[in-house]
């Protein structure tokens, strides 16, 4: 079974927002903008048979990042970015309980619409991937102490991207 390319064009998919402006081109070449940002490939997203949203995260030391920026990927297209503080499986299995929820009807954290996209995506594409990297640390001049600017990172990275699965700039 073949990829239907009138579905797979990005002009054509769906999104949560309607965004202003042209997305940045390098959205939709996933893989080597990321890797060029730094990120790394952590994990294998997908929607198993029994409507369950499985992010299957390896098993290596980034599960254990805290302060971090993420990106899911579908079809080599940044589709979402976000941010945590927490550990990244922490962060990802709140991530699989939410969307999970929503896709069964459940109470949600995850709108409904944006369940059916997840839905849509991955059903037309397969399966998905999560990146990561670390933010990027800096000392503080206010309070001489080490910060991370992923939460810095993360805005800049939904402006320039636009991706159709974010639901704000936050």
């Amino acid at each position: 079974m073949g990829i239907n390319l009138f579905a797979s064009h990005p002009n054509n998919r769906a999104s949560l927002r309607k965004w202003r402006g042209e997305r940045c081109t390098t959205t939709y070449h996933a893989g080597s903008t990321l890797k060029g940002y730094g990120f790394i490939p952590v994990a294998e997203v997908r929607i198993l048979d029994d409507d369950r949203f499985h992010i299957a995260i390896d098993d290596g030391e980034t599960r254990e990042w805290a302060n971090c920026i993420y990106a899911f990927v579908i079809n080599d297209e940044i589709v979402r970015i976000g941010s945590t503080q927490q550990r990244l499986r922490v962060r990802m299995g709140n991530w699989q309980k939410n969307v999970t929820d929503a896709l069964r009807g459940q109470k949600s954290e995850t709108p409904e619409k944006e369940a059916d996209l997840w839905r849509q995506e991955l059903s037309d594409f397969g399966s998905g991937q999560l990146w990561a990297r670390k933010g990027t640390n800096f000392v503080s001049e206010i309070l001489h102490d080490e910060m991370s600017a992923h939460e810095s990172e993360e805005k800049a990275l939904i402006r320039r991207h636009m991706p159709r699965l974010n639901r704000s700039v936050r």
